[in-house]
C-alpha cells in the first residue's frame, strides 16, 4: 500500500490569460518588494506566477499572508510524495511482556518504523 505524505508547500498566483499579463503582474509585485518570482511556462498552470516552494507549512503560510495583504488571491497548495507502507498486525497474549519488548527493540532499530500498540477489540 502507498500513502501520500506532504513533501512541501507551493504558493502561487493562478494563471494569467497570457504570458505578457503574467509578466506585468511580476513587474508590479517586484515594485512592491516581492522577489523570487517565476512564471510557469507550460502545463495546466501555464502563466501562473510561482511565489515559492517551502518545506515548512508555517513559512508557506507567511508568504501566502504577505501576498494576501497586497490584495492578491494566492493559492497555497500542499505537494505530496508517495511512500510505500507495510504493516504487521499481531495479537500478543496477555502477560507476554518479553514478546512486546522484542518487537519494540526491533522497531527501535528501524528509523522509519512506527510501533503502535492498541487493545484488540
Amino acid at each position: 500500500m502507498t500513502r501520500r505524505i506532504p513533501k512541501g508547500y507551493w504558493v502561487y498566483l493562478p494563471p494569467s490569460k497570457s504570458y505578457q499579463a503574467a509578466k506585468r503582474k511580476v513587474e508590479a509585485l517586484r515594485k512592491k518588494g516581492l522577489t523570487d518570482l517565476f512564471i510557469m511556462g507550460k502545463g495546466s498552470r501555464k502563466n501562473a506566477i510561482s511565489l515559492g516552494l517551502f518545506k515548512r507549512k508555517s513559512t508557506a503560510e507567511e508568504r501566502f499572508q504577505q501576498v494576501k495583504k497586497l490584495g492578491l488571491k494566492a493559492v497555497l497548495e500542499t505537494q505530496y510524495r508517495r511512500r510505500k507502507q507495510h504493516w504487521l498486525d499481531m495479537k500478543v497474549a496477555d502477560g507476554k511482556i518479553a514478546t512486546v519488548a522484542a518487537i519494540t527493540e526491533i522497531a527501535d532499530g528501524l528509523p522509519q518504523a512506527e510501533l503502535t500498540q492498541r487493545k484488540c477489540q
